[in-house]
């Protein structure tokens, strides 16, 4: 990920290529996996939680995890071009991507008053 100096922090979302181990699963509540095969949303792979092995292993980077998405199964850090290059040799990261950032058009105007006057046909 190129684009910042030595030491300046990156925004990124590092994905995994699967969900960890099989035993590490927190166990669900019968009642609730019940309710949920009544509705018919069974739990699906999106539902099981990133591994907590790869979150310590990004901790360990020394990179702040800022956000996780067992949907994305993807841990959005901060960290600097050295530990994003740790990040990246990791077995268990599949890829790399910078966080997207929005930024508010140029001439963008903030709307201060609404008009309740009808529009003609």
């Amino acid at each position: 990920m190129a684009g910042s100096g030595p030491g300046e922090k990156q925004l990124c979302w590092v994905f995994f290529g699967d969900k960890g181990r099989e035993d590490a699963y927190p166990d669900y509540d019968p009642r609730a996996l019940s309710r949920r095969e009544k509705a018919g949303a069974g739990l699906g792979y999106g539902d099981l939680p990133v591994s907590r092995d790869y979150i310590r292993r990004l901790k360990g980077s020394g990179a702040r995890v800022r956000a996780v998405s067992r949907w994305l199964n993807a841990a959005s850090v901060e960290a600097d071009a050295s530990q994003i290059s740790a990040l990246a040799g990791m077995p268990a990261v599949t890829r790399l991507e910078p966080v997207a950032v929005y930024r508010r058009p140029s001439g963008y105007r903030e709307l201060t008053e609404v008009s309740t006057k009808e529009i003609p046909p």
